[in-house]
């Protein structure tokens, strides 16, 4: 029966008890006739060394170095069964990564259960056995006759691409046996995905180096794989950084953006299956669903974000304020980032009223502590009056300002309504609401509206007056900060807000300030805002950007697209999107640039038209001894793998350039372009007359 890992523990507690050191319990475990030795070399069976084993219950130990023992007189049937064993050993290496792929296939399906792991046991003991029979044998050092017989099973592979290698360039034997190493390399046992990714880079880059070593390529791919344990150049790294962030996968042409890599990535594209064309379609889902995202986020801070006033003016209108009221309706209607930006100036306009009028009240509440608070309206007065001789002598008087007017008038020089500063200030007021009455509706009156304008300016000249020659200090100074207060953040509302709150179309509001080259223009609105208005203003700039980056009636979406609104409207960004915002913006920003092959290669994927014409061309002009879209088919899925794997991408993006030169890497990927660009030609060709 199996023992627990707690019946193990429990042994090696009770040895300690008893003194015994950490080399000394595992002998002791190991010698053990019982069910903790029996487990203990089950472990080893199954491939465990006997210092892991240690490690696992926390002894420290490791094994001391084994002294061979040869047989001294090994049998003829030793070293016949030795022999035997190597070769099996090595036919098994050179497979092994294909029957462990097909039981990885098998388990997924539910053909077979544990395949893999079954598998790799039996290989794990296999290769046991063949070491106990190299020693048995007396066999010592390297076992030359499993290794070379790996290299016979795999040497045929290599050969098929020699067919043609008398006129084809060093640089096309190169990627054909780059392809075909890379194929090799995935064939051999690997205990992991990340050891098989690292048997196929290296057996694509050894098959390439193997044609161009005496030019020089031996140097260029030992550069290439220590640089590759080096960092990756900052910019890269970011972008990576970036699409990990996102969940946007990265191509090292995408990360790096080196022209060879890029080229030769599109031309892998042209390779159905294999290629880069499920690479790049995943991509471009991937970058929509994150601009997607990013919208979404943007939605739900629009959303969680208030109007900074909205308690006070519900309050307000509870209480019969018909301003507030006016200004709830438009803000209870406001579904959406138009009709918010509508809103968030009426909310704002409101909140710097209720500031001036305390600012105001502080005023009042000084003066009249005054003997005598009487304002004298000498201006007011005699505006009213001038207007009204006007409109006598017309011919066709405007009769609704006449009304107006003569209300006022008769307010004015009523003995029983005292014009003190608290009236004053309530004239004032109401000459605001006429103004709005004149501005408002369908058929505005904007020469009433103008000149009403003039009669509150006249109001609060007369009001002015009075505090400057109240003979009060503290007066004249409080009037002086509300006065300078109301004139800066009230009366400064220009027409193009006041236009904007009185629009009928909200839709129309965004364009009208957020213009190319216009950074104060949209600074000024963005400041007129209040909170809730700032934050739909930056969804309704992602929502523009999001907009023109999708083709609605292809499904398809342009990361470059997405960048190019921000990037056109720079000046007007950088004052609509500050600090962390702008920050995360910039990022994405930079990875929809950095990812934009995605949206050209859905835009306009590979075809048979385009691939027949690139043979037209002369591109797929390439002479190999196997049909080319094998070899192409070859190349390009190792390729990919160089371009999109972390292992691959790290050799494509370390901390130095690719090496240049004729013999480099970037030949070889030069040559990869080629070869992948001919294979999707035929595919293309195929396809047609199929």
């Amino acid at each position: 029966m199996a023992v627990s890992k707690q019946q193990v523990r429990s042994v090696i507690a009770a040895y300690k008890k008893q003194g015994l050191t950490d080399t000394q319990i595992m002998v002791a475990i190991s010698k053990d006739k019982g069910e903790i030795g029996k487990s203990y070399n089950a472990a080893i069976q199954d491939g465990m060394s006997s210092t892991d084993f240690a490690q696992s219950f926390g002894l420290n130990y490791k094994r001391a170095p084994v002294q061979v023992n040869q047989p001294k007189n090994p049998t003829l049937s030793n070293k016949v069964k030795s022999v035997a064993t190597s070769a099996a050993m090595g036919l098994s290496d050179a497979g092994a990564g294909i029957v462990q792929g097909g039981y990885a296939l098998t388990d997924a399906a539910g053909i077979t259960k544990d395949g893999l792991k079954n598998y790799n046991k039996q290989y794990q003991r296999a290769n046991t056995e063949t070491k106990a029979r190299q020693k048995d044998a007396g066999r010592t050092g390297g076992d030359w006759v499993r290794g070379g017989t790996e290299i016979a099973a795999t040497l045929p592979a290599f050969m098929l691409g020699g067919g043609a290698t008398k006129t084809a360039s060093l640089g096309v034997k190169a990627a054909t046996q780059a392809g075909i190493g890379g194929v090799v390399g995935a064939a051999a046992y690997a205990p992991d995905t990340k050891t098989r990714v690292g048997n196929t880079l290296g057996g694509m880059i050894g098959g390439a180096g193997g044609e161009v070593l005496g030019a020089g390529a031996g140097k260029v791919i030992k550069k290439g794989y220590n640089v590759a344990k080096g960092n990756l150049k900052p910019n890269a790294a970011a972008i990576e950084k970036l699409g990990k962030t996102h969940n946007v996968r990265t191509s090292a042409g995408d990360a790096g953006r080196n022209s060879i890599v890029k080229k030769a990535e599109v031309s892998t594209e042209y390779v159905p299956v294999v290629g880069m064309s499920g690479f790049r379609e995943a991509q471009h889902g991937e970058a929509k669903a994150a601009a997607n995202k990013v919208v979404s986020k943007l939605e739900d801070t629009l959303s969680a974000t208030e109007y900074k006033a909205l308690p006070k003016i519900q309050a307000a209108a509870a209480s019969g304020d018909a301003n507030a009221q006016r200004i709830m309706g438009i803000v209870n209607k406001a579904d959406n980032p138009d009709k918010v930006l509508q809103a968030s100036l009426e909310v704002r306009k409101w909140r710097e009223k209720d500031i001036a009028k305390k600012m105001y009240d502080a005023v009042q509440k000084e003066v009249q502590k005054l003997p005598d608070d009487t304002v004298t309206p000498t201006h007011t007065t005699t505006l009213i009056n001038s207007k009204l001789d006007e409109l006598s002598k017309s011919l066709a008087p405007d009769e609704e300002l006449a009304k107006d007017l003569k209300r006022f008038n008769g307010n004015i020089n009523d003995p029983a309504r005292p014009k003190d500063f608290a009236n004053m200030r309530r004239l004032r007021s109401e000459l605001g609401a006429t103004i709005q009455k004149y501005t408002s509706g369908a058929n505005p009156n904007e020469a009433a509206a103008k000149y009403f304008g003039d009669l509150r300016r006249a109001v609060e000249k007369d009001i002015t007056e009075f505090a400057k020659n109240s003979g009060n200090p503290k007066v004249k100074a409080l009037y002086g900060q509300a006065d300078v207060y109301y004139k800066n953040m009230v009366q400064r509302q220009d027409k193009a807000f006041a236009k904007a709150m009185q629009n009928n179309k909200p839709d129309e509001i965004y364009n009208e300030f957020i213009k190319v080259g216009k950074g104060d223009r949209a600074k000024n609105f963005y400041g007129a805002l209040d909170q809730k208005g700032q934050a739909a203003l930056r969804l309704k700039m992602a929502e523009e950007a999001l907009s023109k980056a999708t083709n609605e009636s292809t499904d398809t979406f342009s990361p470059a697209k997405f960048a190019l609104e921000f990037e056109r409207l720079k000046e007007p960004y950088s004052q609509v999107f500050k600090g962390m915002d702008k920050a995360e913006m910039d990022g994405f920003v930079k990875l929809m640039r950095h990812v934009e092959r995605a949206g050209q290669y859905m835009e306009n994927p590979p075809n048979g038209n385009r691939v027949a014409n690139m043979m037209t061309n002369g591109v797929g002009a390439v002479a190999v001894g196997l049909p080319i879209y094998a070899k192409g088919a070859a190349v390009a899925g190792v390729a990919r793998m160089l371009f999109t794997t972390p292992a691959g991408k790290r050799l494509l993006l370390a901390a130095s350039e690719l090496p240049p030169g004729a013999a480099g890497l970037n030949n070889i990927l030069g040559i990869i372009e080629q070869l992948a660009a001919s294979a999707g030609a035929n595919a293309g060709i195929d396809s047609k007359t199929n």
